[in-house]
């Protein structure tokens, strides 16, 4: 066993002491840098749901929400949509199902292609809550309308299924 003098074991816990000054250094620069993400989310929208989904998937999922969460307070139904599969997969916040497809349906209403399609998925599956083809058909024709082909195929799938041709007749 080696015994260290007392320079040596001095130097040692100057140096640990120098750890913890650059360990706090970095959670001051790392806030910072979060900080600077938001701010500069909410000048570029856009970047910033990019950013939000770098950080999603480097596992950063509290500062992507923090980003979203900003956006979407500002009317982003893109940041809805993903704050919806965070609550959805309870990433960076308790799984919540509920919460995610009120947060989808708000992103819907907003103009979310990717929204409307989830929505329209989950209403058909149940993934979320209670079997919906009625609501699903909805948003599966609001995508339709705006030309997409699948959601066309899946609305006359939909329509043509006998257990729900009274609903979705009583909702045009």
């Amino acid at each position: 066993m080696m015994r260290l003098n007392r320079r040596t074991w001095l130097g040692l816990w100057a140096s640990m002491g120098s750890l913890h000054t650059l360990e706090a250094r970095a959670d001051v620069d790392e806030s910072l840098a979060s900080e600077q993400r938001l701010a500069e989310a909410l000048r570029r929208p856009e970047w910033g749901l990019y950013q939000g989904y770098a950080l999603y998937k480097m596992a950063k999922y509290d500062e992507a929400h923090a980003i979203w969460l900003a956006l979407a307070r500002k009317g982003n139904a893109e940041a809805w949509f993903h704050l919806g599969t965070l609550a959805e997969d309870g990433k960076g916040e308790p799984l919540d199902r509920r919460e995610a497809l009120q947060r989808y349906e708000q992103a819907a209403q907003g103009g979310s292609v990717k929204a409307m399609r989830r929505l329209a998925l989950v209403l058909m599956n149940g993934a979320l809550g209670p079997i919906e083809p009625a609501q699903a058909l909805l948003w599966l024709e609001r995508l339709a309308a705006q030309g997409d082909a699948e959601a066309q195929r899946q609305a006359k799938w939909l329509r043509q299924r006998n257990d729900i041709e009274g609903q979705c007749h009583g909702n045009h």
